[in-house]
This record gives C-alpha cells, structure tokens and sequence, in this order.
C-alpha cells in the first residue's frame, strides 16, 4: 500500500536521495538549513552527498535488499540525477512518496521521448528526427540540415554521446563513430547564451518560480 497520502514533510524527516553526486552534495547542503536530515543511496563506494549524509546506502539500484535499506525511516524520496532506473521508483512508490513521480523521469530519459511530449504539448523545440541506421541518418541530415548534432537517445549528457555534424564532417564515418543503437538529430541553435529556469510543484499544485539564471 502506497503512503503517498501524506504529502506534508515536516523539518526533522529524513529525506531519501537516489544518486550521490555534486548536485546532490548541494542539495543536502541546502536542506540541512532547513532542518532536514538525508540518506543517500549510491553504488559507489564513495560519492560527493554520501561523504556528508547521514547514512548512505551502497547496493546496486536494481537489489531489492537496497530497496529495503533506502525505504525505511525516511518521508520521501528524490532522484539526484535521471539515469535511475524507472522501476526502481515504480517499487519505492508502494512503499514511500517518490517524487519526481517514474512516469516523469521515463520521459526525461531519453530524447526521442522528450521531444515527442514536447511537441504533443506545443512547447518550442527544434527540428529533430529520430534515427536507427546509416540510412535514416543521412536522410535525416537532408531533412534537418547542416549544421545540426546528433545525440544518443538514452544515456547522453554534458556533451558525452554527441556529434556535430558540419560542412567539413565525414558523412560516410557519422554512423560507425555513433556508439548508440538509437540517436536525435536535431538542428543547430545559433545561441548567444543559455538560461537556466527552476519551477517547483508542491503535492496541492502551487507553484514557484525561481529567478533566471
């Protein structure tokens, strides 16, 4: 039975964190002002957040004995960064309140899935197809054009997994040098610089935006 009837998390709860990294590091930092204590669930045998939280947990995310382990004595859990897999949240939700909720994070996963719900929701997104083979990746580039980049669909981040494609690049070597069964292409945004906006939800819907930047 799920407890995600209780949306409240008092100061004093001990929050659940899947991911030990940098940003997970700051967000205990953060939290613990707020009166908050932390465990950290992270294979690794040491990582930024797990140095500095209360109790760490160190399984790998798929053993169902760190499934155990994270879920007892903490309110909620979080995701400290997007590769965890979907059905490890799926089983922590019949335990605790996990949020973001599995049916987000498996969006935020993988590109083609991204770029699919932005368009379904009208929000602004570059050209982009989705490609499989040589074949559909040249006819992908006469579609989008030059330059443009193609990314891997899953697993792709801080430039890792990417390949920009201009009128100088070996056309006939893109696809072998691509170690991804699955890629996006997408056009090239001419940017001057890039912003960051961080929006919160709460369990009654109200919601907070932080300032740009």
């Amino acid at each position: 039975m799920t407890s995600q009837c209780n949306p409240t998390i008092l100061p004093g709860s001990t929050i659940g964190m899947l991911g030990g990294g940098q940003l997970g590091r700051m967000s205990l930092l953060a939290g613990r002002h707020l009166g908050f204590s932390f465990k950290v669930w992270q294979p690794s045998e040491s990582c930024p957040a797990g140095m500095i939280a209360e109790s760490t947990i160190k399984e790998d995310f798929e053993s169902i004995r760190g499934s155990d382990l994270f879920a007892n004595d903490i309110a909620v859990a979080t995701l400290e960064f997007e590769n965890i897999p979907v059905k490890v949240l799926k089983k922590l939700q019949n335990k605790i309140p996990v949020y973001p909720k599995p049916e987000i994070l498996n969006i935020c996963q993988n590109r083609k899935r991204e770029k699919t719900f932005l368009n379904k929701y009208n929000f602004p997104c570059v050209k982009f197809k989705v490609v499989n083979s040589k074949s559909s990746l040249e006819k992908a580039i006469f579609e989008v054009g030059i330059p443009s980049v193609l990314k891997t669909a899953d697993f792709g981040y801080d430039g890792k997994g990417q390949i920009k494609i201009t009128e100088n690049t070996n056309f006939a070597s893109i696809w072998e040098k691509f170690d991804s069964p699955e890629g996006v292409l997408e056009a090239w945004v001419d940017y001057q610089s890039e912003c960051s906006v961080i929006i919160a939800r709460n369990h009654y819907g109200q919601i907070k935006t932080y300032p740009v930047i």
